[in-house]
């Protein structure tokens, strides 16, 4: 009896090993297209369906609806920063007076892309006013300390520029010019993959910085002044 039932528990064991491996995912890449607001949506981060269900890149789909989606490296979770409504673009001479966020702006400290990205604790969450080339792509939106930087793809001399997709369109002309930038930095945001040195979030400006010196330097030359320095 003994051994029968020793026999029993062994063949159980073994069925229920066979059963639980036997189970097989379907998993292909989605031949359809996703529309977000009528429009097809497209990413370079592959699309896949699982036994019928549609799992989508998260990063992406989150630049897509204007959602925060951030690594927290501190506590290993990913974290999701939603909004209730979607801001609208301000006109540019109003930039500087706009809110994404709500909260109130202080006046911002003026920083060099250099100093934010080595000493990055020394500015968290303050609201900062840099300098640098500018670069708005699909999963590229960045703030490169040089051209070059842009050029070879060297994203560890650059910071994030958060929740701007939809924005790539109207700023495209800015692409390898200086600009300059406004908003709240992260230090713990470190962009699509983790690639750069923190964020620029709330972004409430970014302009033509090459386009404003050319003005100002017609304006001074009119009145007999010069932005370039004096040669004695």
């Amino acid at each position: 009896m003994r051994r029968f039932l020793a026999i029993f528990i062994v063949m159980a064991m073994i069925t229920t090993v066979i059963t639980v491996f036997a189970v097989n995912y379907k998993t292909e890449t989605a031949n359809f297209p996703i529309l977000i607001d009528g429009e097809v949506w497209k990413t370079d981060s592959p699309v896949i369906t699982v036994d019928d269900r549609t799992y989508l890149p998260l990063r992406a789909l989150g630049e897509a609806l204007g959602v925060g989606v951030d690594w927290n490296e501190d506590k290993k979770q990913v974290e999701i920063t939603t909004q209730t409504t979607q801001p609208t673009k301000p006109e540019q001479s109003d930039m500087k007076d706009y809110h994404y966020s709500g909260d109130t702006v202080d006046d911002p400290i003026d920083v060099s892309l250099i100093n934010l990205i080595a000493t990055p604790e020394r500015f968290d969450g303050k609201y900062v006013m840099v300098i640098g080339v500018g670069n708005l792509e699909f999963e590229g939106n960045a703030l490169y300390l040089s051209k070059d930087d842009l050029k070879y793809g060297n994203t560890k001399n650059s910071v994030w520029l958060a929740n701007f997709t939809n924005y790539q369109k109207e700023y495209e002309d800015y692409n390898g010019k200086i600009v300059i930038v406004e908003g709240r930095f992260n230090m713990n945001n470190d962009g699509h993959m983790w690639m750069n040195s923190g964020a620029i979030e709330d972004i409430t400006r970014y302009e033509d910085w090459e386009a404003l010196m050319e003005d100002a330097q017609r304006l001074l030359e009119s009145y007999g002044g010069s932005l370039s320095p004096s040669k004695n």
